[in-house]
């Protein structure tokens, strides 16, 4: 039975805390608050082309690079830029496109000439909205008012995603939006790289033991995978619920497996262990395509994929992918989702490092790292404090003719998840004991760490 959604309880992002460390941009007014603490260079200058979308030119291997620790509000750019970037000579010019270049050199700004590759997530042109409950103006009319298109919203939730027909103006209208009596919050829309695929490979894969049982609808429990499309013909599809798209677009075709078929098989390998020695569960799968036929997908596209999973009655869902950006509209769905009783297990990512990785990093996620035959975490695979448990890292999986293989902190996710929903199938048990279960006998060991 689908659910009410509660309404939003966190702002977007407005503004930072202000015990947090931060930098603020208003372009309208042209000034800059901040609060930072030993930020290096490429820390300051990554946020600050988030918030402008300048491009960064700087002198070849001329040293600059002096940590930043500021803490001012609404002071002009010019001045804000002078103690952001200590011993730092800057100055800025326009490019033939028309974008604004942010030169930084030692004496002669004729010498900034190498690009910086800041990395920035953002999506450009796009922003992510949400209004007050009873606004005096709907979506339409503050979106012509900026010379944007509206081309998503999340049902209930009152958020929507605007589109500008430029850069420039998607941030000078972040600005007017957050004067806005009308608006809660007002947001980034960020991007989130395309997953791994498979590889064909010479390998049994094994039997899947466990059917789909015929019991009532309502007694059924849902697991929603979100990912990109589970191909129609996929093998153990009795399993499968009709598929919803948030894209619009159509499923792929073709004998190699797509990164949410193979998510769906090495799933239902984690329900074969989750339901014992049970031969049929009442166990349904619900595909949700958040990437339709593009490489990448967007944390506002993840944010409506589980409002859509929690409005069919998910109670389980399976997110293998992530991303190092923090999105506010993205956590407070999380956290909507699991005040409603849902179990969300994630991946943790596919890099050697500590470093958070979103949504698992989230409190309300199950976030699942990728580990050997022994237990320990893989050599690739991420080994953060918020990893709550490892998965098998790798799962083989039939397709067409074939048999492929697929590795990495996607199928432990997706495996996980599997075990998960069983454990909620047979057991009944509430979130919070299957999350301990699947700590307890999932959790990663020192040796591992």
């Amino acid at each position: 039975m689908p659910r009410v959604l509660l309404p939003l309880i966190m702002l977007l992002l407005t503004a930072p805390a202000e015990s947090a460390e931060y930098i603020r941009v208003d372009l309208r007014e042209k000034r800059i608050s901040a609060d930072v603490d030993g930020w290096d260079l490429k820390q300051t200058l990554t946020h600050i082309v988030t918030l402008t979308g300048w491009e960064v030119f700087i002198e070849p291997e001329s040293g600059l690079s002096r940590p930043a620790s500021e803490k001012f509000k609404n002071v002009p750019i010019g001045r804000a830029l002078s103690r952001l970037l200590p011993g730092i000579n800057f100055s800025f010019v326009s490019s033939d496109a028309g974008v604004t270049r942010l030169l930084l050199f030692t004496s002669n700004a004729g010498k900034a000439t190498q690009a910086m590759n800041l990395k920035t997530s953002r999506l450009k042109k796009q922003l992510v909205v949400q209004l007050k409950p009873g606004s005096q103006r709907s979506i339409e009319e503050i979106a012509r008012d900026l010379g944007a298109k509206v081309v998503g919203n999340i049902k209930d939730l009152n958020a929507y995603r605007l589109e500008f027909p430029y850069d420039n103006a998607a941030l000078l209208g972040r600005d007017a939006l957050l004067r806005d009596d009308d608006v809660l919050g007002v947001d980034f829309n960020y991007t989130i790289e395309g997953p791994r695929g498979s590889a064909s490979i010479d390998q049994d894969t094994g039997a899947i033991k466990i059917k789909p049982g015929s019991g009532p609808a309502k007694d059924r429990t849902i697991v929603a995978l979100i990912d990109t499309p589970v191909q129609a013909n996929v093998a153990n599809s009795g399993f499968l619920l009709n598929p919803i798209s948030v894209t619009g677009q159509p499923p792929p075709v073709g004998n190699v497996p797509t990164h949410g078929t193979s998510m769906f098989q090495t799933l239902l390998r984690g329900l074969d262990a989750g339901t014992g020695s049970a031969t049929e569960a009442n166990v349904r799968v619900l595909p949700i395509d958040i990437y339709g036929a593009a490489g990448e997908t967007s944390t506002f596209n993840v944010a409506q994929g589980i409002a859509t999973a929690v409005e069919n009655g998910a109670a389980v869902v399976n997110l293998s992918l992530g991303s190092d950006t923090d999105s506010p509209l993205l956590r407070s769905m999380i956290e909507q989702a699991s005040n409603l009783g849902v179990t969300i297990i994630a991946s943790a990512g596919n890099e050697p490092i500590t470093d958070n990785v979103y949504p698992a990093a989230y409190p309300d996620v199950v976030a699942v790292t990728a580990g050997t035959r022994n237990g320990n975490i893989a050599n690739y695979a991420n080994r953060g404090d918020f990893v709550d448990v490892v998965g098998p890292g790798t799962s083989v999986v039939a397709h067409g003719d074939g048999n492929y293989i697929i590795t990495g902190t996607s199928p432990a996710s997706a495996f996980v998840a599997g075990v998960a929903t069983g454990l909620a199938h047979t057991t009944g048990a509430d979130p919070a004991a299957i999350q301990a279960g699947l700590k307890l006998e999932f959790g990663p060991t020192q040796s591992g760490r």
